[in-house]
């Protein structure tokens, strides 16, 4: 009493049931049996994301009937954010190749198909270590960054030439933002460079307001622990490096 449907041609056909008790009265009837073509459900070519992309859909689908989706690999199963449109949360997947199924179809005309997504992970990224400079001092090269070839963003920074002008930014306090797309992967990352720039600082000097040829004069610089260094000169001739000077003018 069993019906093998792959043995029948698409379309519809008659079953008869014909049973002879020992009665001797037969019993006959008929059962009416139509055979669709399969629903056969595609779930596209396998695809690959960015590590944290947020929401993908599958959109390669054949036909009009209902599918499902579903995980079918080893993950939360709550990825699937939405099961009949196909559309799954790629910031809840880690790094690595994840299975997804689908069956569509109705009553026992099913088929099903899975697709394979590869989750790619961000290129990394490593900033130039950078000291704290003066709003009067050069142009900073921020090329030492890896890897080689983002872009630079932020105030008084030349995104071209990868320089940041302390000039033009100012004394405080500055972000700078670099942003890195892998050629090869084409997944994007970004990171931040703070840097402090400091205002000039103007020495304060203790010194005799009237100063003879000959005579020896004593000079203090007065905020002298505001300074890192102090170096004193006439013209190209270096006189000392201490916060005094003991000078002879001639």
């Amino acid at each position: 009493g069993q019906l093998n449907p792959a043995s029948l041609e698409v379309g519809v056909h008659q079953i008869v049931y014909h049973f002879e008790p020992n009665s001797g009265c037969p019993f006959r009837d008929t059962l009416t049996v139509e055979v669709e073509s399969a629903y056969q459900v595609q779930a596209g070519l396998d695809t690959m994301a960015c590590v944290g992309a947020g929401l993908l859909a599958f959109n390669a689908l054949n036909g009009s009937l209902p599918v499902a989706w579903s995980l079918a690999s080893a993950g939360p199963v709550s990825v699937v954010a939405n099961s009949e449109l196909g559309i799954i949360d790629v910031s809840m997947l880690s790094v690595g190749s994840h299975a997804f199924a689908v069956v569509g179809g109705e009553g026992s005309c099913t088929t099903s198909d899975t697709v394979s997504v590869e989750v790619i992970s961000l290129p990394e990224i490593q900033l130039p270590s950078i000291a704290n400079t003066c709003a009067n001092g050069p142009s900073v090269d921020l090329g030492a960054v890896q890897p080689f070839g983002g872009t630079w963003s932020g105030p008084a920074v030349d995104g071209a030439e990868g320089l940041f002008h302390p000039s033009l930014a100012g004394a405080g306090a500055h972000t700078l933002q670099y942003m890195y797309t892998d050629p090869t992967t084409g997944c994007s990352n970004d990171a931040s460079l703070g840097l402090e720039v400091h205002a000039p600082i103007q020495p304060e000097l203790d010194a005799p307001t009237l100063l003879c040829v000959g005579a020896e004069a004593d000079i203090f610089v007065v905020n002298a622990a505001a300074f890192d260094s102090i170096t004193w000169w006439v013209e190209s001739t270096v006189l000392s490096t201490s916060d005094a000077l003991n000078w002879t003018p001639s």
